[in-house]
């Protein structure tokens, strides 16, 4: 079976870019959390890029949220992206840095 998200690592200098394809809630939630704060604990920087969710719910918000305390943490999201409206109705985009790009979130 297909995983809901899937979470593609690739690593630029100091950074992880983290790109999460799919949708997160709370069934895998944790499961990608543990994935991105592993890799939190190896990095200067983590970059998520979230573009391409589906879906996210309020269990992903609060792990982006947490994953702030654990890392440098930077959101890639534009404002057509399914979930924008989302993110920033939650008020996550006061917490959390947002790019619209992978390089503008490296610069």
């Amino acid at each position: 079976m297909k995983p809901l998200c899937s979470v593609d690592l690739t690593q630029s200098g100091d950074a992880v870019i983290a790109t999460l394809l799919g949708e997160i809630d709370l069934s895998n939630v944790s499961e990608v959390e543990d994935k991105l704060a592993a890799t939190a604990r190896d990095a200067k920087e983590l970059v998520v890029d979230i573009r391409e969710l589906r879906y996210i719910d309020s269990s992903g918000f609060g792990m982006l949220e947490r994953l702030t305390r654990k890392t440098q943490l930077r959101v890639v999201l534009t404002e057509g992206a399914i979930v924008h409206r989302a993110f920033t109705v939650t008020g996550l985009s006061e917490v959390v840095p947002i790019y619209s790009s992978i390089d503008d979130a490296l610069a």
